[in-house]
């Protein structure tokens, strides 16, 4: 990809951070599309998408991480797959989009 991704970064102030964050968004999508229950590609996508102030998509990832790591919720989720910046993530994902009931029960969790 030489054309989209530079081979060497000689000044960090040439590269324009919204190009950045648009290809690393794509490439992420991409992987989800591959591999939709790995814990980083689903986490890092949500993440962002929470940094872009995409807050229902963000959440949708978020759930969809929780949902395919503990068999659609009928089991715990492990530690490692929702840490508590996860759990931070949502609740600031709720209070954006107005969902106050939502995030005062995830506040419960952390």
């Amino acid at each position: 990809y030489p054309l989209c991704w530079p081979v060497a970064v000689n000044s960090p102030s040439n590269m324009s951070r919204s190009q950045v964050l648009l290809i690393l968004q794509q490439v992420l999508d991409h992987c989800v599309q591959q591999h939709g229950d790995h814990p980083s590609f689903l986490c890092t996508a949500a993440d962002i998408l929470m940094t872009s102030q995409h807050y229902t998509s963000a959440l949708k990832l978020y759930l969809s991480l929780g949902a395919a790591h503990s068999n659609f919720f009928t089991s715990a989720i492990p530690p490692e797959v929702w840490p508590d910046h996860v759990y931070r993530s949502m609740i600031a994902c709720c209070q954006s989009t107005k969902a106050f009931t939502q995030a005062a029960v995830l506040c419960q969790l952390v």
